[in-house]
């Protein structure tokens, strides 16, 4: 199987007509919805780039603790065909790292299932299965 190189590309944007015939083309979406795991309801998605960090949020505190950035990666909801981003908890980058080494994750397709907490466990469980789209 042949390693994929992750490098930053856009999404295809759709093209569309206004209500007064205007036909146009997206060219840059500049905010994009966050795609939320609930649990124990699977998400479908297909991841469009490599994980990274956010941007540090001045003065973003939990019980007094500052906050590190987040973990975001930058996907297209299979369900809606629409462009989203999912916030990666440390168990799931973990499980992605480690199955797919040097990004080979991006271009592929993933049903993902947040599975909450378990028992005294910190994080949360997730499963993360590998799909084709046909």
């Amino acid at each position: 199987m042949a390693t994929k190189t992750a490098t930053p590309k856009a999404a295809p944007r759709k093209a569309g007509t206004t209500s007064s015939g205007l036909i146009f083309k997206k060219t840059k979406t500049v905010t994009v919805p966050v795609l939320k795991l609930m649990p124990d309801q699977p998400v479908y998605i297909k991841v469009e780039n490599a994980m990274e960090m956010s941007k540090q949020v001045a003065g973003a505190k939990i019980a007094g603790q500052t906050m590190e950035p987040a973990t975001i990666m930058h996907c297209t909801n299979l369900d809606s065909d629409s462009e989203c981003l999912l916030i990666v908890g440390k168990m799931l980058k973990s499980v992605i790292e480690e199955s797919y080494p040097n990004q080979a994750y991006v271009g592929l397709c993933f049903e993902i299932t947040n599975h909450g907490k378990r028992g005294d466990k910190k994080y949360n469980a997730y499963s993360l299965t590998e799909i084709e789209v046909e």
